[in-house]
């Protein structure tokens, strides 16, 4: 088909759209990321969520910030592990046992890990959990930076990639110190 009889299939195509979706349309196209919230004052609720940001899964999205910060103190290193490493997880209140957001030292209280990785508010660090990162993981290492009004400084990691939920052990109990 020619340059001219695919515009003219396609003109064909969006004749046929309402405005409203010709303005979706044209939202997604440009890039907007409010094509998913907006909806036609007419139309129906929509459904309850079934994808990985379902409440119930493991794996659903940390919530939007009410702030966006600077998760870095200085350098940061992008770094291909070469053998298995013993990470920590520090989660409780909405923050959940799965997660990018590691460290190399184990935690010694609450107050400890919140200050040291100025965890945000949501993440009461109620619970631990030993984390086998596997061989050949991406992952970037660096310094907290000061957040939430607490002061950084603690060691991070940031996982690059997805690790089996097999590699997150039972958390235990953390002090609250």
């Amino acid at each position: 088909m020619t340059r001219v009889g695919r515009a003219r299939s396609l003109g064909h195509r969006l004749a046929g759209l309402n405005l409203a979706a010709m303005l979706m349309l044209s939202m997604a196209v440009a890039g907007c990321a409010t094509v998913e919230r907006w909806t036609h004052p007419r139309a129906a609720a929509p459904a309850a969520p079934t994808h990985p940001t379902d409440i119930s899964s493991p794996y659903r999205a940390a919530p939007p910030p009410g702030q966006v910060v600077e998760a870095w103190s200085g350098p940061v290193q992008e770094v291909r592990t070469d053998r298995a490493m013993t990470m920590y997880r520090v989660f409780g209140g909405d923050a959940r046992q799965l997660g990018a957001w590691l460290s190399p030292d184990r935690p010694t209280s609450r107050a400890q890990v919140r200050a040291d990785l100025a965890l945000p508010p949501q993440n009461t660090a109620e619970l631990v959990s030993v984390v086998n990162v596997p061989a050949g993981t991406l992952m970037r290492r660096g310094t907290a930076a000061p957040a939430f009004g607490q002061p950084g400084g603690g060691e991070q990691v940031q996982l690059m990639e997805i690790i089996p939920a097999s590699s997150f052990q039972a958390p235990e109990p953390l002090d609250p110190g």
